[in-house]
């Protein structure tokens, strides 16, 4: 199983693709078959939903928000780390 933080740009990339062999339809179609599971916050579910909803994309609110809902259901909550308290803890660990 893999764990993985998604970007926005990934999910906005792999619903406008009509290339279902493109690189983002394969991230997403893991997902929804629980083969990558999603880490997510309050953070990146509100960046998720300002991104999705932007009149721009054209995306009708029940597809992000079913999206989003999926996220949520199949993924886990997790907090932010910031990257130096992983180094810290590697430098820690190495010494």
């Amino acid at each position: 199983m893999i764990y993985a933080v998604i970007d926005t740009n990934v999910i906005v990339s792999a619903l406008f693709t009509k290339n279902i062999e493109a690189a983002t339809i394969k991230v997403l179609n893991a997902l929804l078959e629980g083969k990558i599971v999603p880490l997510y916050n309050d953070e990146i579910v509100s960046e998720y939903k300002d991104v999705l909803h932007r009149p721009k994309f054209s995306f009708t609110s029940s597809l992000v928000d079913t999206y989003i809902e999926k996220f949520c259901k199949m993924g886990i909550p997790s907090e932010r780390v910031h990257s130096e308290d992983i180094l810290a803890l590697m430098n820690r660990r190495d010494n």
